[in-house]
Order: C-alpha cells, then sequence, then structure tokens
C-alpha cells in the first residue's frame, strides 16, 4: 500500500514538473518509480502468498501434507530473506545520508 501510495506521488510530481518544463527530460522520476517497484515487488508477492498459506488448513493425506510443507518453508525461507534485505537496505541507505 505504501509502495503504490509513494509511486503514484512520485508519477503525479513528474507529471506536474513535465508541465512546467516541457522542454526537460524527467526519465530520473521514471527511474525511481522502477526501483521501488521493482524492490517492494518480491517481498509483496511472497508477502501475500505467506499469509495465504498460514490461513489454508492443512490437507489430511500424508503426501499432501509433505508438498504443503515443502512449499510454505519454501515461501517462510524466500518471504523473511527479502524482509531482512529490505532491512538491510534501509540501513545502508540511512548511513550513507
Amino acid at each position: 500500500m505504501v509502495t503504490g501510495l509513494i509511486v503514484f506521488h512520485l508519477l503525479y510530481a513528474r507529471n506536474k514538473l513535465q508541465k512546467l518544463f516541457p522542454s526537460r527530460d524527467l526519465q530520473l522520476y521514471t527511474g525511481i518509480v522502477t526501483i521501488i517497484i521493482e524492490s517492494a515487488l518480491p517481498l509483496t508477492i511472497f508477502g501475500i502468498i505467506y499469509a495465504v498459506m498460514g490461513t489454508v488448513g492443512i490437507p489430511s493425506t500424508t503426501a499432501a501434507i509433505e508438498r504443503f510443507l515443502i512449499a510454505y518453508y519454501t515461501i517462510c525461507t524466500l518471504f523473511f530473506s527479502f524482509c531482512s534485505s529490505q532491512q538491510e537496505i534501509g540501513i545502508v541507505e540511512e548511513k550513507k545520508v
């Protein structure tokens, strides 16, 4: 949700600036939007899948349980690794400032 608001605000600002300065090339704002979308998209996707898998009941057969647990632990690993990488990116950005 927050990512969507940031992207909307950047695109809105880009359109306003383009109207004010029609001769300027404003590709910088498009690049920023792309970076934000790409960095938040994997976390969002794996977060949604993780939430859905957490609310779905465990299957009744043994083979289905094994497949479900393999998929669940894989999604958990990916989700939490992206969560920690997002925090590391934030820490690096704070130190640069």
